[in-house]
């Protein structure tokens, strides 16, 4: 498996997820719709592949994930103010 799979996301989700209004970003609709292509750039980036199903969270989502033996998880959120921080604790 190398791409995500949106249709193995809860159809709730994937439902509600374009609803969700712009506020301090993307609206979700527009977030569902380029995170496909945002998931592949971050695995061709980090030389990551699927590891398993996606997993959804209210705004974002999980990905089990490898690099070489190395199990990890991408995780995207929708990019918004509340998630900024989450961002900046990634990354340290």
């Amino acid at each position: 498996m190398t791409a995500l799979d949106l249709a193995a996301l809860p159809e709730a989700w994937r439902t509600g997820v374009p609803e969700l209004p712009a506020e301090d970003g993307p609206s979700g609709a527009a977030w569902l719709s380029a995170l496909p292509g945002h998931v592949a750039e971050a695995l061709d980036r980090w030389t990551l592949t699927v590891d398993g199903p996606p997993t959804a969270a209210p705004q974002a989502l999980l990905l089990p994930v490898r690099r070489r033996d190395e199990p990890l998880t991408l995780v995207a959120h929708r990019p918004r103010r509340a998630t900024r921080t989450a961002q900046v604790a990634l990354r340290t």
